[in-house]
Formats: C-alpha cells, structure tokens, sequence
C-alpha cells in the first residue's frame, strides 16, 4: 500500500488523502513519527481533512502526547462534530 501512496505523490505531491494513507500505512508499521509528519503535511495542504488529524491524533497518543493527541482530535471534531473516529480518540485521550 505504501508504494502506492508514494506513486500518488510523484504524480500529485499536493494530494492530501495520498498523504493520509501514507501516514496510516507507517501507523500499521509502528512508525509514528513519521505517520505524524506525513498527518501534518496533510492538514496543512487542507485544513479540512479531519481524517489528517484523526491520524495525527492517534500518532500522537502512540507516542505518548496525550495533549496534543486531544487538540488533533478536537480539531477533527471541529470540521466534522460527532465524527466517531475523533470521538474514540478523545475519550482515549482523557481516560
């Protein structure tokens, strides 16, 4: 999948859900850190892809970062309210 994802990219380096399966393939792979950038890189090209910060929110928590992880998820939150991926990952956050 994540060959794929970067294939996408050579072709459109601007495409954000090629970012966020990228990032959700190095999630699958423990690599957090770069699942995170690749989250970022992707709500920053669009800040309407709450499906980024979810993935930035649940790279986040893996590492540790529970605040951060809980502004990501707010964050989705704020784009799509009840959105079930972003509710899961703020209720981990605050048990």
């Amino acid at each position: 999948a994540s060959a794929k994802f970067r294939q996408a990219l050579e072709v459109n380096p601007y495409e954000d859900t090629a970012m966020v399966g990228q990032g959700e393939a190095d999630l699958l792979r423990e690599n957090y850190r770069g699942a995170s950038g690749w989250f970022k890189k992707a709500h920053q090209l669009n800040p309407y892809q709450e499906d980024a910060f979810v993935g930035e929110g649940n790279a986040l928590l893996k590492m540790g970062k529970k605040e951060d992880a809980l502004s990501a998820f707010e964050a989705a939150l704020k784009i799509v309210p009840d959105y079930p991926p972003a509710l899961a990952g703020k209720k981990k956050c605050i048990e």
